[in-house]
């Protein structure tokens, strides 16, 4: 049995991995803050192993672990309180580092690292993405095997609700407008269980990719116009809603097309089309 390593581990698609991995016989060790909340994660909490970073070394950790497998998910978007600059590169590279230092000199096989399908000039959280995958792929793909996760966005229940499908899903629940732009975008959008079926699928079969950096593109391979997501969503769910198309401008650097290639991963196919994802969704 491998035992895998999740850093943010308590976030959203975190959360939905750990029940995977378990399922599917891994051993699961998470490292969290003492202060993080694991409401979502409260129902594995007796299956595995926890260790507080704020309180506990990385080395450590790995000296009193056999570690197989490191799954980066330690990220800052910049949105709300958490937007400094600073703090989106500590979270996004800085511990990113650490962390991938740390399994390079615990004996970890394989590190994954989740990136962002995102243009690197949308936004910082972007940026910085880009600019960790670039570090790691140039210094320390010979150190370690590197599993580069580009994510077109996922949605999907137990989201954070700073996030605008989420968002979209309470406001129209409640019957409250919606401001937006105008909806032209035309976008991958996964639901998250193929998004968790494509991690374990990874994991399961790292060891047959012989490269040392081997990057993958998950989505779900197919596009969809912004406001008609939305407006299926609002349907599906008889809301009296009004949405505001345009009342929201584009960013400068808006990404207005973005589609995963899934001929990487063979073996893999999501199974969730867009309608079936939002009946999950608002289930």
């Amino acid at each position: 049995m491998k035992t895998i390593l999740m850093a943010g581990a308590t976030g959203f698609i975190g959360s939905h991995l750990i029940g995977e991995f378990l399922e599917n016989n891994f051993g699961v060790v998470i490292l969290k803050r003492s202060f993080d909340n694991t409401v979502r994660i409260k129902d594995y909490l007796s299956d595995i192993k926890t260790y507080d970073t704020d309180k506990t070394d990385l080395a450590a950790v790995f000296s009193e672990q056999k570690i197989d497998i490191v799954i980066n998910l330690v990220t800052n978007f910049g949105r709300g309180a958490a937007n400094k600059p600073s703090e989106i590169t500590e979270a996004n590279i800085l511990y990113g580092l650490k962390l991938i230092e740390a399994a390079t000199a615990g004996g970890a096989q394989c590190f994954f690292n989740v990136d962002s399908a995102l243009k690197p000039e949308v936004n910082l959280y972007a940026y910085t993405k880009r600019a960790f995958r670039e570090i790691i792929g140039k210094y320390f793909s010979d150190q370690i095997k590197i599993m580069n996760l580009k994510l077109e966005q996922v949605y999907g229940e137990n989201d954070d609700l700073f996030k605008f499908i989420p968002m979209t899903v309470s406001k129209f629940k409640k019957n409250e407008p919606l401001d937006m732009t105008a909806g032209e975008q035309k976008l991958d959008l996964v639901y998250i269980n193929d998004c968790v079926s494509a991690f374990v699928f990874l994991v399961q079969n790292a060891d047959k990719y012989a490269g040392k950096f081997n990057s993958f593109e998950i989505g779900s391979g197919k596009t969809i116009l912004l406001k008609e997501f939305i407006q299926k969503i609002k349907e599906k769910l008889g809301s009296k809603s009004a949405i505001n198309f345009g009342a929201i401008k584009y960013r400068p650097d808006e990404q207005m097309y973005s589609k995963a290639n899934l001929s990487s991963i063979e073996g893999w196919q999501p199974k969730y089309g867009f309608d079936q994802g939002i009946d999950q969704l608002i289930k």
